[in-house]
C-alpha cells in the first residue's frame, strides 16, 4: 500500500489529526498524484503550499508519515 494512499486511510477514519499546513500539504499531494500520476518534488510542494523552504517541507513529510505509523 502507498504512504498516501494509507495517510487517506488514517485521516478518513478519523484516527489522525492533522494541523493545517499538514492537512494542506495533504490535499496538495492527493490532487497532485490524482492529476499527474506520480509525486510532486520537493519544490512543487513548497511552491503550491506557501512553504519557504524544500527542508521544511521534508519536516512536512515526516510529520505525516510518522502520524500513520502511530
Amino acid at each position: 500500500m502507498s504512504f498516501l494512499k494509507e495517510v487517506r486511510e488514517e485521516v478518513q477514519k478519523s484516527k489522525v489529526e492533522l494541523t493545517e499546513k499538514e492537512y494542506e500539504v495533504y490535499q496538495f499531494l492527493i490532487k497532485y498524484v490524482k492529476e499527474q500520476g506520480y509525486s510532486p518534488s520537493l519544490r512543487e510542494i513548497s511552491k503550491a503550499t506557501g512553504i519557504a523552504s524544500t527542508s521544511d517541507v521534508k519536516f512536512y513529510l515526516d510529520k505525516l508519515e510518522n502520524k500513520k505509523k502511530d
